[in-house]
């Protein structure tokens, strides 16, 4: 693969921010799921890059501080919990939901909350703050909680992934 396959396109960038929505846009997160590589880390990499988002701002949007942001897109194996609360931080499509499942070694199985996660993500002005009112309504955790580092670690959900995984 040439350097120029790993560039990212600013103009494609561009019209991404412009429009505002997921749909108007498949064909940048098509091309962008081309690209995402092999590990949770280096997908996140590329997602944050593509849509232009730090790490700081991530922490913003997610609530929580930059340390324990940083340890989350590093992971090998966040929850899906983490998962959703990333895709929507980052507004992407639900497509990038079950991408990055794979990728850290997740199985999405149908489920009431997974599938409240996933329509989530598809509402292109869900917010965390939102999204973890939903949540709690229906009787599931929040996404979030107070940003400490044991508080997304020891999460609804995560368990090391060890080769095979069961939920």
């Amino acid at each position: 693969m040439s350097m120029n396959d790993n560039r990212i396109d600013n103009d494609r960038i561009s019209r991404f921010e412009e429009t505002g929505t997921k749909s108007d846009n498949m064909g940048f997160w098509m091309n962008l799921d081309d690209r995402l590589g092999s590990d949770f880390p280096a997908a996140m990499k590329i997602l944050m890059s593509a849509t232009g988002v730090t790490q700081e701002e991530l922490a913003e949007r997610l609530g929580m501080d930059k340390q324990t942001v940083f340890k989350l897109i590093h992971s090998h194996c966040p929850s899906i919990d983490q998962i959703a609360a990333l895709c929507i931080a980052l507004k992407t499509p639900t497509l990038f939901f079950f991408r990055l499942a794979h990728l850290s070694g997740r199985t999405l199985t149908y489920s009431r909350h997974n599938e409240m996660l996933r329509m989530m993500i598809e509402q292109d002005d869900m917010t965390i703050n939102k999204a973890n009112e939903m949540l709690q309504e229906a009787g599931f955790r929040p996404l979030t909680g107070d940003g400490s580092v044991n508080d997304i670690f020891d999460s609804y959900k995560v368990v090391p992934f060890s080769g095979t995984a069961t939920f």
